[in-house]
């Protein structure tokens, strides 16, 4: 049995997709095919059902994977036995400012065990793109909006970068709790008019037409809840856990303007096409997928 197969059946779990699975693998999806088969006619098992969503994993293919996830986490720990000092660790990734994400950040941080260096930095856009292909970055989350798409591949592309889409989301409406239409259950889009509209000035893949009779853009998010309380805006924000609403005295709303394309997010996942995929990088991309599930199923 060759445990490469064990990273192919647990790269098609994560993903859900054979097609994407191979684009991450860098196989040629037909093979990728053969060797899951190969692997489920060597055990006696189903791994996956193949179903119109996706690959799903069988109740014999959970358990399967259980234990093939942890064969690969001994193997790169036997492997940084090799390592000393900061060596044994060295991660670094991007992130853009997202409660879910610093939370999957913060769980990667209290379960590392080896020694080394966690690094996190905070960056929007086209500067996080550039970390990862410069190599100053192992991976990073950039946010972009579908009409900025047909760019943002491109730059992804000409980078010799890889882009794998952690979640698609409408963004949400994001009030102070005292905002006098904070106790509405829907706001329609024309009410927003009245309104100043908070931007960040370096999300420059988010941009977008507005209609609010003010703007304001801003460069520290720390001041965001003070300016969404003093100024009555609004701004556009990822979903948000209610801890942190609750935390922050923020709300979030549905909105009519919500189905509008340049409201449609994507986060995605940047690395190089020639990522060695180590443990703690396996690690934190299961994580980041965790954390999204919270609030995607809530």
């Amino acid at each position: 049995m060759n445990t490469l197969h064990f990273q192919y059946a647990a790269t098609v779990a994560r993903t859900g997709s054979i097609t994407q699975a191979a684009e991450e693998l860098f196989m040629a999806q037909p093979n990728l095919s053969k060797a899951i088969r190969e692997l489920e006619d060597s055990l006696g098992i189903e791994i996956f059902r193949r179903t119109p969503k996706g690959m799903v994993p069988t109740a014999e293919g959970e358990m399967f994977l259980r234990y093939a996830n942890n064969v690969l986490e001994q193997l790169e720990r036997m492997e940084a036995l090799g390592r000393t000092g900061s060596e044994a660790l060295r991660f670094c990734v991007v992130l853009p400012h997202s409660a879910y994400l610093a939370d999957a950040a913060a769980r990667l941080i209290e379960e590392q065990p080896i020694a080394g260096e966690i690094r996190l930095r905070e960056m929007e856009g086209v500067g996080a793109l550039r970390e990862v292909q410069e190599g100053r970055a192992d991976l990073a989350v950039v946010r972009h909006s579908l009409p900025q798409e047909a760019s943002f591949l491109d730059l992804v592309s000409h980078g010799g970068l890889h882009a794998e889409c952690l979640w698609e989301y409408d963004a949400q409406l994001t009030l102070h709790a005292t905002h006098p239409l904070a106790q509405r259950e829907t706001v329609e889009a024309s009410e927003l008019s009245d309104w100043p509209e908070l931007f960040f000035w370096n999300d420059e893949l988010l941009r977008r037409p507005s209609t609010a009779a003010r703007r304001i853009f801003l460069s520290e998010r720390a001041a965001v809840p003070g300016l969404l309380s003093a100024t009555k805006g609004y701004l556009w924000a990822t979903p948000l856990p209610e801890a942190y609403w609750a935390a922050h005295s923020l709300i979030q709303l549905p909105c009519t303007a919500a189905g509008e394309s340049g409201l449609r997010w994507r986060d995605m996942l940047i690395y190089p096409k020639d990522q060695r995929f180590s443990l703690v990088y396996r690690r934190f991309v299961n994580l980041l997928y965790e954390a999204r599930n919270a609030l995607a199923f809530r």
